[in-house]
């Protein structure tokens, strides 16, 4: 028998898809996907601790660390829009990788502290002077309550949504912020073309919202939110521009990799040939938006 809903607890689901082996579920009731059985906790241990899930497995990144310059940008933005929400305090990042978020805050006065079920990851982290814990228990317990938790791109990744969002509520004071990112399961190549689209990749990714499953998670464990964010993807309406863009790469050299004098078109078609999504998103953000941002406040 399959697991209840974590978002609605009914038991009522169907079949999405397989990937990989792995079962997908819809739920009948309020359509949030999850995967089940879910890896056992000794099996998400072993396959974070391979490090090609960061530098060229299929169901992870294709080098994480190579694009350190555009995370950080990221982090930097993210940053932007915490701070117009909450006061410099005491911040933790849920699955913070190498850091660089965590970096990125420090450098801005927080006292942030990062969270790692990788130990390659974590001994990057240290290796740069950056405070980092194995796991929420260990920060519960080293850090009481905190003022800020950041989850980027990290729930769809754990076993128990649900349970997770608790736990965070446990060492997030009342009225400390939230602030977390998924992908976006209403993006129409999930509907349409599920086998297409990226996102679904266990065993890394178990769980997939759109904004009305992900905000009734957060209220149901805990949390008001504040803004629900769709974020627009970096690439075109369909696969073929992005196929195109690609091949330039892997002809010319990009912006990282500018073994040729004439890298500087790749860049110029990847903003290109994003224009007509970008574009599309602003009519009908759910169906052309690949992410979610979300803020809440612990209730």
């Amino acid at each position: 028998m399959s697991r209840p809903c974590a978002v609605c607890e009914s038991t009522a689901s169907d079949l999405k898809l397989s990937v990989r082996g792995h079962a997908i579920l819809r739920c009948a009731r309020c359509g949030f996907e999850w995967v089940d059985p879910p890896p056992t906790a000794a099996e998400l241990a072993a396959f974070y601790d391979d490090e090609s899930y960061y530098d060229g497995c299929d169901a992870g990144y294709a080098h994480y660390e190579a694009d350190e310059a555009g995370h950080r940008r990221l982090a930097r933005r993210r940053l932007d829009r915490l701070q117009r929400a909450a006061a410099r305090g005491r911040l933790v990042d849920l699955g913070c990788g190498p850091g660089f978020f965590v970096e990125e805050a420090i450098r801005r006065g927080w006292s942030a502290t990062g969270v790692e079920i990788s130990a390659p990851m974590r001994a990057r982290c240290a290796g740069r002077g950056l405070p980092v814990l194995p796991g929420e228990d260990a920060t519960a317990a080293a850090l009481g309550q905190v003022d800020v938790v950041t989850m980027w791109e990290y729930i769809e990744h754990v076993r128990d949504p649900a349970g997770e969002l608790r736990r965070v509520a446990a060492f997030l004071r009342p009225g400390g912020l939230l602030a977390l990112s998924t992908p976006n399961v209403a993006h129409r190549l999930a509907r349409s073309a599920p086998l297409r689209w990226p996102e679904y990749k266990p065993p890394a990714h178990l769980s997939f919202f759109d904004a009305r499953t992900l905000a009734r998670l957060l209220e149901r464990t805990g949390f008001a939110v504040l803004e629900v964010r769709h974020t627009v993807p970096a690439f075109g309406l369909d696969g073929l521009s992005t196929r195109l863009v690609e091949g330039l790469g892997r002809a010319c050299g990009t912006g990282r990799d500018r073994r040729t004098r004439w890298w500087w078109l790749y860049s110029a078609a990847y903003r290109v040939q994003a224009l007509p999504a970008r574009a599309a998103a602003l009519v009908r953000p759910a169906p052309f938006s690949l992410g979610l941002e979300v803020t809440a406040r612990r209730a």
